[in-house]
């Protein structure tokens, strides 16, 4: 007789998945960092920071308070109880500042930027959204390229927001041409300035309040309950009661042509 076939060999066990390796946990704040001059950190932890001069942190700050002056540059995420920068600030990554961030001279976000309340005096620039618990206030230029939140909001200077700005109030002074595409606010009051002898006009394509007092604004739709407007207003399409009107204001479509060459007007 013929000898049984043999069982075939068991298939070996795959291997086991290889452990996950743990993410590691920042160290706790703790202790004071003091940079002066020129400073290199590959990541800055501690309850309080300090710098003068020229400091860059090729990683992540998280700290309880800094107080920054001269250029600081940040290519992680930022996160602090409160800050103030006196300079040029530049952070690639989110940031993050539960309580007060006190802005002057130039600050750069390369992401989002959450904060309490926020005082900026100078030129700022967010490339995500930015968004504050308390309060906004910008004298100079404020550049959101995303949407922009707070439940008070004023600027005096220049407001470009190429997303949705939601507030209680919205106040401001032009000094310089500005855009914001979407305001919902229950209160919305921008007035005209003057920057180099020359009146500077603020577009928004929709603008949705409650009360709403405009000046050198150009409104694509307008939608309030009591609608005031002022010297240079212009309207295209508006819904609600206008309770007064300044005979430069101007409610209806508007065609514009360059002046004929040779004529200024």
């Amino acid at each position: 007789m013929a000898a049984p076939a043999a069982a075939p060999a068991p298939k070996p066990a795959p291997p086991a998945p290889p452990a996950a390796t743990p993410s590691p946990v920042p160290p706790a704040r703790s202790g004071e960092v003091h940079d002066v001059g020129a400073a290199r950190h590959d990541f800055v932890h501690a309850a309080r920071w300090s710098a003068q001069g020229a400091v860059k942190v090729l990683g992540e700050v998280d700290v309880g308070s800094a107080e920054l002056g001269g250029l600081a540059t940040v290519r992680g995420a930022l996160r602090a109880g409160s800050l103030s920068s006196k300079g040029t600030l530049d952070v690639a990554g989110t940031a993050e500042v539960a309580n007060a961030l006190r802005l002057e001279g130039e600050a750069e976000f390369g992401a989002t930027l959450r904060a309490g309340a926020i005082v900026a005096d100078g030129a700022v620039r967010v490339r995500g959204a930015l968004s504050a618990t308390e309060s906004l206030r910008s004298v100079g230029s404020l550049e959101v390229h995303g949407p922009l939140s707070a439940p008070t909001v004023s600027f005096d200077g220049r407001l470009l927001v190429d997303g949705e700005l939601t507030a209680r109030e919205v106040t401001g002074t032009l000094r310089d041409d500005s855009s914001v595409h979407t305001i919902r606010a229950e209160r919305v009051t921008i007035r005209r300035g003057v920057r180099f002898g020359r009146r500077r006009r603020l577009s928004v394509t929709l603008l949705e309040a409650r009360e709403v007092t405009l000046e050198d604004v150009d409104v694509e739709y307008l939608k309030a309950d009591r609608i005031a407007l002022g010297a240079g207003a212009q309207v295209a399409r508006a819904e609600g009661a206008v309770v007064s009107r300044h005979p430069t204001a101007h409610v209806g479509p508007v065609s514009r042509s360059p002046p004929p060459y040779g004529l200024f007007r």
